[in-house]
Order: C-alpha cells, then sequence, then structure tokens
C-alpha cells in the first residue's frame, strides 16, 4: 500500500536566507494493514508533520465477496488520521475509515534468528511494489541513545 501526506516543514538555514521559512512538504512511503479495522502502520518520516495524509489500497473486484476477483487491480484512497508517531524508531500509526480490510500478520519477533533471509517490501520515492532482500546479522545488538540520522555519521570515509 501507498502512504502518501502533505504538510509543512521549516527550512534549514542552508535552504533560506529568511529564518522560520516554512515551505510545503509532499511525501510518499509505504504500509501495512495491521487491523481489519482501519489500522496502518507506516514510517514517522513519511507523515511527520503532515496535516493530511492518505493511504492507497489496492482491491480486486469480488474480493469482499470471497471470490477472488480476476481483471484489473483498483485503487482506493482513504484519508488518514495519525494516531501516533514515535521519531526514535521511525513509526508510525495511522487509522482510515474502513472495516473489513485484508491484514499482514505480523510474526513473533523473538522468534527471529540470525541468518535468517529477510524480505522488506515497499513504495519508497513513490516507486510502486519495490522489494529488497537482507540476512538478519545481529538479533541483540544495543541502539546508542542518540538520535537515529547520527548513528552512522561517525562512520563517514572522506
Amino acid at each position: 500500500m501507498r502512504v502518501t501526506s502533505i504538510g509543512y516543514h521549516q527550512l534549514e538555514d542552508d535552504e533560506s536566507d529568511e529564518p522560520g521559512v516554512a515551505a510545503r512538504q509532499h511525501s510518499t512511503g509505504s504500509g501495512v494493514i495491521i487491523d481489519p479495522n482501519g489500522y496502518v502502520v507506516t514510517n514517522a518520516h513519511v507523515v511527520i508533520g503532515a496535516h493530511k495524509a492518505q493511504v492507497t489500497i489496492l482491491e480486486r473486484p469480488n474480493a469482499a465477496s470471497g471470490r477472488e476477483g480476476r481483471g484489473a487491480v483498483h485503487r482506493r484512497g482513504l484519508l488518514a488520521e495519525i494516531v501516533g508517531l514515535d521519531l526514535e524508531t521511525d513509526i508510525a500509526l495511522l487509522k482510515v475509515q474502513a472495516s473489513g480490510l485484508s491484514t499482514l500478520r505480523l510474526a513473533d519477533s523473538d522468534s527471529v534468528e540470525e541468518g535468517q533471509i529477510v524480505f522488506a517490501f515497499g513504495s519508497p520515492m513513490g516507486l510502486d511494489n519495490s522489494v529488497t532482500m537482507g540476512v538478519i546479522s545481529s538479533t541483540a545488538r544495543p541502539i546508542p541513545a542518540r538520535r537515529s540520522d547520527d548513528l552512522f555519521a561517525d562512520r563517514c570515509f572522506d
């Protein structure tokens, strides 16, 4: 599913000569439905500062009646309310006014083991149906108590 948001953000010093200038911001990312009553998880950076958020889901005809639809996939846009944000983990919870939605079954994170192959599906920069894969390298690595955008700053090379 695609999550889009429109909002405003304050420009940095190198982006404007005027202090306190705000610019319109449009963000796109992906999300997953975790509850059939319309709860959606996405990245916080996709919706932070948004005054409007929308979730676009794909539907096949007759899927709601139990018969697997054939043919074209229809897109349905739903306005979303931002229920919560956690900036440290970059997670946001959204709520759309819909029910009976197909959900993603979440696995037990305690059963993940090092060396397992994992997949990530999403819509980075609006590129729908993107997939990447990786390997679980650690399950007990402590995360430093500092901002997430600083995690790799001391590992950059000139």
